[in-house]
C-alpha cells in the first residue's frame, strides 16, 4: 500500500457528539481535584447516569460517591436570562434521585468553554411546583444559570463528606421493624448531624439517672433529653431526673415542665423521690415569682413529715429559729442543737444529711463566737478600757476557737472525700461568711463616732488583702458552679463575693459582679430573686445594715438620754417648787417617808388616793396605817411596782436604769398634782 493510499483509504466517519462529549468529560475532569475526587465512567447498562464521582478525604478513598449526567453543547441559543433550558427525562430525574447522596446534572457548552450545574433534588422541586397535581409530561424542561467552579467544587466536597457523615450515623441507628415497612424505633437528627435513638436516650436517663444526679452531670443529663424528643415518650424517672437537673441548673421553667408530666405517675417514685420533687417545684415556683413567699412556706411545712426532703427541712427550720429566736444565747442554742440531735437520730438520716446538719451546727458555733466577741467589744466600747477578758474566758474562748477551726477543716475533708461538691462549697462560704463577719463587728464597733453617728472604717493593708483573698476564693466557687451551670448557687458564691468587694471599697469590682448577677437572674427569669439582689444592692450588705442597726441603736440612746435628762430636771424642778411655796393644809395631816424623795406632808383624807398612786398593796397598807397610829414615820420605796411591804423592801439603792427613772418620775408627777407637799424643815 502507498502512502496515498493509506491516507484516502476508506475508513468510518468521526461523530461530532462523540468528540464533543470526549471534550467535555476530558475537561470535566481536569477541575476535579486528583486528591479530592476520583472520576469512574458510567459504561454498562447506562440508565442515565455517566459518571460516579467518589469523594477523597485527606487523599483518602471513602466510598462517598454521588451519580452525575454530564451533557455537552457546541452553540445554544440562551435565554433573556442569560440561562440555557434543557429538557430531560422525568424517570431519569427519579433514578438519579434514588441514591441517598446528592445527584448532579452538569452541561458543558463549548462555545463559552464554561461548565453549568443544577441539582437533582431542585430539578424536581420545579417539577412539582410546575405540576402540582403530579401528572407529569413524559420530558421537563428546566434551566441551568449556575457555573460550576472550583468554589463551588469545593462546597461539594464538604456537603458530600458531612453527608456521608450523617447517612453512616442514620445506618447505625435505623432498625425496622417485623415486615420492613416501618421503623422499629423513633430516631432523632440534630443540627449537628448526630443521629439518636429515643428509646436508647430514655433507657439510659431510667436507668443511670439517679447516679447521674449524685454525680453532679446535670448538663450531661440535658444534653441527653434535647435527644428524648417528644418528651412525652419518657417515664415517670426520665422526667424527675430532667427535671432535677434542670432546677439545679436554674432552668425553672423546664424543670416545671418535666415535674408536671412526672406528677401525672408520682406514685411510681419512692416517696422520698417524691417529697424532694415536691421541694423543688415549690422552690421553682418561688424563685420565679409564681408563688408568694407565705403560700411557699405553706407548702414548705407539709412536707415536714416527709423522709429525705423533710429532715433536710427540719435542718434549715433549726437554723432559722436559732437565728429569729430572741431567748437567751443559752436557751436557743439549746434548742438547736436538740433538733439537730434528733435529726441524727432519725433512722432516714444518711450520711450525706449528717455532712449537712454538722455544716449548719458548725455555723451556728460560727455565729455564737462572733455574737461573743461583739459582746466584748460592746463592753470595751462603753467602759473606753482596753478589751480585756478573764484568764479563764479567754482560755475557754481560745478553746472554743481552736475547735471550730479543727471541726471546719475537718468537715471540708469529709465533703472532699465524698465528692460532695455543693455541701463542700456551701461549708467553705459560711466559713468566710463568719470570718466577714467578724471583720465588720470590729471595725464597726471600734470605729463609730457616737457623736455624729456615723462610721469612717479603719481596716489596715494587712486586713484588706486578707479579704480581698477570700473575695478571690468566693470567686473561684462561683466559677467552679458556673461550669457545672448550677446558676442558684453561684448567685450565692457571688453575694458574698460582692459584700467582701463592697466591705473592703472596692466597688468598681463589686459593681462588675453585681451586674453578673443581673444578668444570671435575668437570663433564667429568677423574678423571685430580684427583690433579694435589689436589696443587696441598696444597702442590704451585712456591714452596711449592722452599721445602721449599731447607728439607729446609738440614736435611740441619744434620744432616750435626752428624756432621762428631761424628766431629772423635771424632778429637780418639782422639788424646788415645793420647796418655795406655802403649806396650805387645813385639816387633820399624815407624812410618808418616800424613798429617794423624802418625806411628804398631806391632808389624810388623801391618803387613799396617795396609795393608789404609789400602787401599795393591801398588806403593805395595813402596815403603814399601823405605823401611823403608833406615831412612827412609815417608809415606801417608790422604786417598787407595786409597793409589797413598808419598809425597804430589798434595800434603799438609787436604781439608775431608764425604767426606774421613768416610775419615780410618774410618782413624783403624781404626788406635786395630788398636794402632797416635799417637806423641807
Amino acid at each position: 500500500m502507498t502512502r496515498d493510499e493509506f491516507n484516502n483509504q476508506s475508513l468510518p466517519k468521526s461523530d461530532a457528539n462523540a468528540n464533543l462529549e470526549t471534550i467535555s468529560r476530558s475537561k470535566f475532569r481536569d477541575i476535579f481535584s486528583a486528591h479530592d475526587f476520583e472520576i469512574r465512567d458510567e459504561l454498562q447498562n447506562d440508565k442515565g447516569i455517566d459518571l460516579f464521582i467518589e469523594i477523597k478525604s485527606n487523599g483518602n478513598s471513602t466510598n462517598l460517591r454521588f451519580p452525575v449526567q454530564l451533557k455537552a453543547t457546541q452553540s445554544i441559543e440562551k435565554n433573556k436570562d442569560d440561562s440555557i433550558s434543557f429538557a430531560i427525562k422525568v424517570s431519569n430525574i427519579n433514578y438519579l434521585l434514588n441514591d441517598s447522596l446528592p445527584a448532579f446534572y452538569v452541561l458543558y457548552n463549548q462555545t463559552e468553554d464554561v461548565f453549568y450545574y443544577e441539582r437533582a433534588q431542585e430539578v424536581e422541586k420545579l417539577l412539582r411546583e410546575k405540576y402540582p397535581d403530579n401528572d407529569y409530561p413524559e420530558r421537563f424542561t428546566f434551566r441551568f444559570n449556575k457555573l460550576l467552579d472550583s468554589i463551588v467544587i469545593g462546597k461539594i466536597h464538604q456537603e458530600m463528606l458531612s453527608l456521608g457523615f450523617l447517612r453512616r450515623n442514620i445506618n447505625k441507628t435505623l432498625k425496622l421493624a417485623d415486615g420492613n415497612e416501618t421503623l422499629e424505633d423513633t430516631i432523632v437528627i440534630q443540627k449537628d448531624q448526630n443521629v439518636y435513638s429515643l428509646s436508647e436516650n430514655l433507657r439510659f436517663l431510667e436507668k443511670h439517672g439517679y447516679g447521674l444526679l449524685n454525680a453532679g452531670r446535670f448538663l450531661d443529663i440535658l444534653t441527653l433529653e434535647i435527644k428524648c424528643y417528644p418528651l412525652d415518650k419518657g417515664g415517670t424517672i426520665f422526667h424527675f431526673v430532667c427535671g432535677t437537673a434542670a432546677y439545679l441548673v436554674g432552668k425553672l421553667n423546664k424543670a416545671l415542665d418535666h415535674f408536671k408530666i412526672a406528677s401525672q405517675n408520682i406514685d411510681d417514685l419512692p416517696s422520698a423521690i417524691q417529697s424532694m420533687m415536691s421541694y423543688y417545684t415549690i422552690q421553682s415556683k418561688r424563685s420565679l415569682g409564681m408563688i408568694d413567699a407565705e403560700k411557699s412556706s405553706g407548702y414548705i411545712e407539709a412536707l415536714m413529715d416527709s423522709e429525705y426532703v423533710g429532715l433536710y427541712l427540719r435542718i434549715l427550720r433549726a437554723f432559722e429559729v436559732y437565728h429569729v429566736s430572741e431567748d437567751p444565747d443559752s436557751e436557743k442554742l439549746k434548742q438547736f442543737q436538740q433538733a439537730i440531735d434528733s435529726i441524727f437520730a432519725d433512722p432516714h438520716c444518711d450520711e450525706s444529711l449528717k455532712l449537712i446538719a454538722d455544716s449548719f451546727a458548725l455555723t451556728v458555733e460560727g455565729y455564737r463566737l462572733n455574737d461573743q466577741m461583739l459582746n466584748y467589744l460592746l463592753m470595751h466600747r462603753e467602759s473606753g478600757r482596753k478589751l480585756f477578758v478573764g484568764p479563764e474566758k479567754h482560755k475557754l474562748r481560745s478553746e472554743q476557737i481552736d475547735n471550730y477551726n479543727k471541726r471546719f477543716n475537718e468537715l471540708k475533708a469529709k465533703a472532699l472525700r465524698d465528692k460532695n461538691q455543693f455541701t463542700y462549697h456551701n461549708i467553705c462560704l459560711n466559713g468566710i461568711k463568719i470570718q466577714y463577719i467578724q471583720a465588720f463587728y470590729t471595725d464597726i464597733i471600734l470605729n463609730i463616732d457616737r457623736k455624729m453617728l456615723t462610721v469612717k472604717s479603719d481596716l489596715d493593708a494587712s486586713e484588706k488583702k486578707i479579704l480581698n483573698e477570700q473575695a478571690d476564693y468566693v470567686g473561684s466557687i462561683a466559677k467552679v458552679c458556673e461550669q457545672m451551670s448550677a446558676w442558684e448557687n453561684m448567685v450565692a458564691a457571688l453575694s458574698q463575693q460582692y459584700e467582701l468587694l463592697h466591705f473592703i471599697g472596692d466597688f468598681k469590682q463589686a459593681d462588675l459582679v453585681m451586674k453578673k448577677m443581673e444578668e444570671i437572674i435575668l437570663n433564667n427569669d429568677w423574678y423571685g430573686l430580684e427583690e433579694k439582689l435589689t436589696h443587696l444592692k441598696n444597702k442590704g450588705t451585712g456591714h452596711e445594715t449592722f452599721a445602721e442597726m449599731v447607728i439607729a441603736s446609738l440614736s435611740k440612746t441619744n434620744e432616750r438620754n435626752k428624756e432621762l435628762t428631761r424628766l431629772s430636771a423635771e424632778i429637780n424642778q418639782m422639788d424646788m417648787e415645793d420647796s418655795k411655796r406655802p403649806y396650805s393644809i387645813t385639816g387633820e395631816s399624815v407624812q410618808i417617808n418616800v424613798f429617794p424623795f423624802g418625806n411628804f406632808y398631806f391632808e389624810k383624807v388623801i391618803l387613799d388616793r396617795v396609795f393608789k398612786l404609789l400602787n401599795v398593796t393591801a398588806v403593805a397598807r395595813d402596815r403603814i396605817l399601823n405605823l401611823m397610829e403608833l406615831g412612827a414615820l412609815p417608809i415606801v420605796n417608790a422604786y417598787r411596782d407595786p409597793i409589797v411591804s413598808e419598809g425597804p423592801d430589798g434595800e434603799f439603792t438609787v436604781e439608775r436604769d431608764p425604767a426606774s427613772l421613768v416610775r419615780i418620775h410618774k410618782v413624783r408627777k403624781a404626788l406635786q398634782d395630788v398636794g402632797a407637799f416635799k417637806v423641807y424643815r
